[in-house]
């Protein structure tokens, strides 16, 4: 009952287990079926010595302690198998760790590409504004220059020299 137990614990099903597991609980499983019949057979061999009035109880004692040597190789078996299947588990888990790292490592890169795209355009509207800016600053001195000619070519001709002095190109 307790290799029952212990399945039902570690797995949802039979199938679930990995197929060297379930060969393995099989194998347990024979063997202490073996050394079940085996202290049985010792219990009734011991019975009829008893009747006989003990004429080779030296066997029976020989075949008792095969029984018992077999009843803790089948417990260390268990605890094997016990180890195994613990062992399929953290694979399984560290596998799906690792898949789950591989995906986030995977994201966090497509994420990477996207902001080194939007730095790129950033970049490209920072240069596009830094021309529109030197264009309007073209176009506000084309625009003083026109005042100028503008005051210069309405005004004295003493207001003409000034200008001209002082808007003087070398």
């Amino acid at each position: 009952m307790k290799l029952l137990n212990f399945q039902s614990s570690v797995t949802k099903s039979w199938s679930d287990l990995p197929e060297s597991v379930r060969d393995k609980l099989v194998e347990v499983a024979l063997s202490t079926l073996a050394a079940t019949l085996e202290w049985s057979v010792y219990s009734l061999w011991k019975s009829f010595l008893g009747v006989l009035g003990g004429g080779a109880k030296g066997e029976a004692k020989a075949s008792g302690e095969a029984a018992a040597k077999a009843s803790g190789e089948v417990k260390v078996e268990l605890a094997i198998l016990k180890m195994e299947v613990a062992l399929e588990k953290m694979h399984r888990e560290t596998e799906k760790m690792k898949y789950d790292a591989d995906k986030m490592r995977s994201e966090a890169d497509k994420m990477k590409s996207e902001a080194d795209k939007m730095r790129g355009e950033a970049e490209k509207m920072k240069s596009d504004s830094d021309k529109m800016r030197n264009e309007a600053d073209k176009l506000r001195y084309e625009i003083e220059v026109i005042k100028m000619w503008t005051l210069l070519l309405t005004k004295s001709s003493s207001d003409r020299k000034w200008f001209a002095a002082n808007n003087r190109k070398d």
